[in-house]
């Protein structure tokens, strides 16, 4: 860097300088603090000489003081020590489970073997388009991805991720680290019309449930079939399943719940319970659901099995010592359960994974007339991302209306065959939130 009308002060350990091709004549400082490696690098962010001398040594004695003090600075903070600091002061401390293991998740996979060695006073605007640029090739370098990886990551995921770097450099610059936090602006762009989420038509979903069924009962003998602890475990799963494509949870929603979250509220037609799931606080914090009547009959399936681990606090969906599932384990079961299948990939050729369920949900309540608000409401999402991922759900809407066939006793997709034999029956009130 080279640098004009320097003048220097402290022996040579504080410099004042204007760099080349400024267009606003603004003052820069440059400091040589002892027992430290590197220069302090900062903008006076003033065209006056004799403010920004001023402000260059009292930056100097400040840095000075703080390395005397045994304080960390920026001038030899390394990003990693910086998350660390972040982590243990920051609210993710106290966040939820799940927003726990994404910020771990992104820091592990992406920020710490990117930024980690890195000195935090040292980190610029151009080094953050450097990482974008390594991190839009991450995937694509790995020899082995997990199947939710995605070659190209969505804007909403790029997004996440600077969101989560944005506030660990504001919380550096609050701290007296660095001067000012790094642009951070993901490159990329969002996509002129919306991707249709990958889910089950209903053909595909009556084909997955018959499938799991059969799987779920595979007898034990000598030779072949589950041991009893995994005859159990897929007992958990088939219900699982089931009900998360009868709820529209998320999965860590559906992983957090307890038993106590779950409560009568009043009785159809026909006597059958339907119940509202007091969700707890997930990604858009606590709501009420109310699900599909059957969803009510997979969960008393699963008290039925248990003969612990039935009170207030525990949880719903646990194994035998009572600890709650992991989504991941549940989501790599999945994923080898389809593959075993021909219902992996949609029509569009799209891997499908545990949230397919969730969109599934989604797409079987729209397509029997609920409405959107009410939807958005019972999923805890905006009616925006309703109708920005499930358009496509209104044009086989309109040609059923235009074909004449619609009928009062369709069939409900997510009901098993044996639910209900008067298929004319339907749920009042399942989507009633009030």
């Amino acid at each position: 860097m080279k640098l004009i009308d320097a003048h220097t002060f402290r022996e040579g350990r504080v410099k004042v300088f204007k760099r080349v091709g400024a267009l606003k004549g603004t003052w820069h400082y440059r400091l040589k603090i002892r027992s430290r490696s590197g220069f302090v690098i900062r903008s006076t962010k003033t065209p006056d000489l004799y403010e920004a001398i001023d402000i260059a040594q009292t930056a100097f004695d400040a840095i000075s003081y703080q390395v005397k003090q045994g304080r960390d600075v920026g001038i030899d903070l390394i990003f990693r020590k910086l998350w660390i600091n972040f982590c243990s002061a920051h609210q993710v401390a106290q966040s939820s489970v799940h927003r726990r293991k994404l910020y771990e998740g992104n820091a592990n996979r992406y920020f710490l073997p990117f930024f980690g060695a890195k000195r935090v006073g040292e980190i610029t605007d151009a080094t953050i388009d450097e990482y974008w640029t390594w991190r839009l090739a991450y995937w694509s370098k790995q020899k082995k991805a997990p199947p939710s990886a995605r070659l190209n990551p969505a804007h909403k995921t790029l997004q996440m991720e600077a969101q989560m770097l944005k506030q660990v450099f504001v919380w550096a610059v609050r701290k007296g680290y660095i001067e000012r936090e790094p642009i951070i602006t993901v490159p990329t762009k969002p996509p002129a019309v919306s991707t249709r989420r990958p889910d089950f038509n209903r053909d595909e979903w009556t084909k997955l449930r018959k499938l799991l069924k059969k799987w779920c009962e595979e007898k034990q003998d000598a030779t072949r079939g589950p041991h009893a602890t995994a005859a159990s475990h897929r007992m958990l799963f088939h219900e699982y399943v089931l009900f998360m494509c009868n709820s529209g949870l998320r999965p860590n929603e559906a992983r957090q719940l307890r038993w106590g979250d779950i409560v009568p509220i009043k009785k159809d037609a026909k006597g059958n319970p339907v119940i509202q799931i007091n969700v707890p606080i997930g990604k858009t914090g606590a709501r009420h659901c109310v699900p599909t009547i059957s969803a009510a009959r997979y969960l008393d399936r699963i008290k039925k099995s248990r003969s612990q681990y039935l009170g207030p606090s525990d949880f719903v969906f646990c194994y035998e010592n009572g600890k709650p599932i992991s989504v991941a384990t549940m989501s790599t079961k999945f994923s080898r359960f389809l593959a075993d299948t021909e219902l992996e990939r949609d029509r569009d050729n799209r891997r499908r994974s545990l949230y397919s369920l969730r969109h599934s949900y989604a797409t079987f309540r729209l397509l029997q007339g609920v409405n959107v608000l009410d939807l958005a409401q019972n999923m805890g999402t905006s009616v925006q991302m309703i109708e920005q991922h499930y358009s496509h759900v209104k044009p086989i809407q309109l040609a059923d209306i235009h074909a004449k066939k619609v009928e009062i006793r369709a069939a409900n997709p997510l009901w098993e065959d044996d639910d209900y034999p008067d298929k004319s029956c339907t749920a009042p009130g399942y989507l009633d939130t009030r």
